[in-house]
């Protein structure tokens, strides 16, 4: 074939690709809906080295992994909105940051905008005039003032004033002083005292420099009691932070909201996205039946399932349960009171049912089916309305600094 005329042909050719009708672009996968994976970052930088601090390039490298593969990153507006009844994108993600890192201003937020990233940063405020603590630089006043743009996303939180340490029995936060001359123990007035006043502190110091609604904190180490989280209720605080690496939907308490740790050098963007996955449950009735016996499969109860006088008895946390589905009520073999259920237990085919909401009561915990695991699972975060936080301080140790 003559020259010219191939060069004609790959000219009529390209025209013709330049006139095509455009290719739909693929559909972004709905990986998990009413559901939020609220994230927790500590430090960023290039030259620091540490369990809970990241490169800006891996930074960079783990926010557009996941915006490539349709997830869809929300304000803290958006997410408190979304726990009290609002709606959320699919496969929605809320970034937050611990600390007030100098380097949120200076690496984490230039990356975060050219992204369209929003995020929230809870600071120490102790911090903000002494912003050199060795060889750890916080964000000062200027810095605070600089960071802080709510419009666009970026609000300021609390991480306590000067809590975030430990004492010799653990986290401040969550655990009672001694007189080092008395050996006297802090009394539970002087304890609430001390955490009200720090959290009100606290906010004094963020609304002297940003014109903000505090009314959120990250437990420093994700620990918190029984005592303090009515402390900081009082003190205005609609909302807590912890470590627990679980999904977050509208349920969830207010003051145990989980956060999965992504601010690790160890957490690569394929690790990040399955951490996420591996997290997602299924969202249903509360009220909804589950197969006892399948759930005691996965969760690791002992059961026993007598049919003759329908009763069923369970062994979890070395504590026993009799259920009898008759009475509708769950005796415990340790003498505390008996538990009423809200329906019978029944036998269908193979299977023991149970209602949610009355397995969840009897295990003070919830329980949910794990979509991508294909298994049950106890959660360690409570419901909105379920039992009171656990007794004695909660540390949970993902990533919690």
């Amino acid at each position: 074939m003559p020259k010219w005329l191939l060069q004609a042909t790959a000219g009529i050719a390209a025209l013709a690709l330049l006139f095509q009708p455009a290719m739909p672009r693929a559909k972004k996968a709905e990986l998990y809906h009413d559901q939020v994976a609220v994230l927790i970052y500590h430090l960023v930088d290039d030259e620091q080295r540490g369990p809970v601090t990241i490169s800006p390039a891996l930074l960079r490298d783990q926010l557009s992994f996941l915006k490539e593969r349709g997830f869809h990153f929300i304000t803290h507006r958006q997410f408190r909105e979304f726990l009290d009844g609002g709606t959320v994108p699919n496969n929605a993600v809320l970034v937050t940051f611990d600390d007030g890192y100098d380097s949120y201003g200076a690496h984490a937020m230039p990356i975060m905008k050219e992204l369209g990233v929003p995020a929230v940063n809870f600071v120490i405020t102790e911090t903000l005039d002494h912003p050199l603590q060795g060889n750890l630089r916080f964000l000062d006043r200027s810095g605070l003032a600089k960071t802080a743009d709510e419009t666009r996303g970026y609000e300021i939180q609390c991480h306590t004033h000067a809590l975030h340490a430990k004492g010799p029995k653990g986290p401040l936060l969550a655990t009672r002083l001694t007189d080092v001359r008395t050996g006297a123990e802090e009394s539970d007035r002087d304890y609430e005292n001390r955490i009200a006043q720090d959290a009100l502190r606290c906010r004094r110091e963020i609304n002297s420099v940003v014109p903000a609604s505090v009314d959120a904190i990250a437990y420093p180490f994700g620990a918190f009691d029984e005592r303090s989280i009515p402390v900081l209720r009082d003190a205005g605080y609609r909302y807590g932070y912890t470590v627990v690496p679980e999904m977050a939907d509208r349920s969830v308490d207010r003051m145990q909201i989980p956060r999965i740790n992504a601010g690790s050098p160890y957490v690569s963007p394929r690790r990040l996205y399955n951490a996420i996955l591996k997290s997602v449950y299924e969202i249903g009735d509360p009220d909804r039946l589950l197969p006892l016996d399948l759930v005691a499969r996965d969760v690791g109860f002992e059961m026993h399932d007598d049919p003759r006088t329908n009763t069923v008895e369970l062994v979890w946390n070395k504590r026993h349960y009799r259920l009898n589905g008759d009475a509708r009520k769950v005796e415990l073999a340790d003498g505390q009171a008996a538990m009423e259920m809200s329906d019978k237990i029944e036998k269908r085919g193979k299977h023991v049912y149970i209602r949610k909401n009355d397995l969840q009561h009897m295990l003070g915990k919830r329980v949910e089916y794990m979509v991508n695991l294909r298994r049950y699972a106890v959660l360690q975060t409570p419901p909105q309305e379920g039992p009171e936080p656990q007794t004695g301080p909660t540390l949970a140790v993902q990533g919690g600094l």
